[in-house]
C-alpha cells in the first residue's frame, strides 16, 4: 500500500492483497506473488499455527526463500500487529478528538 506523497515502505499484506473469498481469483494472485516477492527486502511474519498449514503461505516463504536468504525474513507473534494497530489507531482519535489522556 502506498500513499502517492509519502515515500516510506511499501507494504503488501497478503491477507487483504490475495482475496480470501474467490478460488479463481485468489489462485491467478498466488502465481503472481513472485513479482511482489521480487521487489521485497523483507518479509514480515505475523505467525501463528495455521500459517505453515495453507499451501500458498508455504508457497510464499518458500518463493522468498529461493529469492533471499532467511535473514531476512522477520516473524512476530499474532499479538504484536494488534497491539500496534490498536495503539496507532488510539492515537488516532485522540489527535483528532483532541482528548489526551
Amino acid at each position: 500500500l502506498r500513499c502517492r506523497f509519502f515515500r516510506g515502505p511499501v507494504v503488501f499484506l497478503d491477507k487483504t492483497c490475495i482475496p480470501q473469498n474467490d478460488p479463481g481469483l485468489q489462485k491467478k494472485c498466488i502465481v503472481k506473488l513472485g513479482a511482489f516477492l521480487c521487489y521485497s527486502n523483507t518479509m514480515l511474519i505475523c505467525y501463528t499455527d495455521l500459517y505453515l498449514k495453507r499451501l500458498w503461505t508455504t508457497y510464499e516463504v518458500a518463493s522468498y526463500l529461493s529469492l533471499y536468504p532467511a535473514d531476512r525474513i522477520k516473524m512476530l507473534p499474532p499479538s504484536v500487529p494488534v497491539i500496534f494497530v490498536g495503539g496507532s489507531t488510539l492515537l488516532w482519535i485522540f489527535n483528532v478528538t483532541g482528548l489526551f489522556l
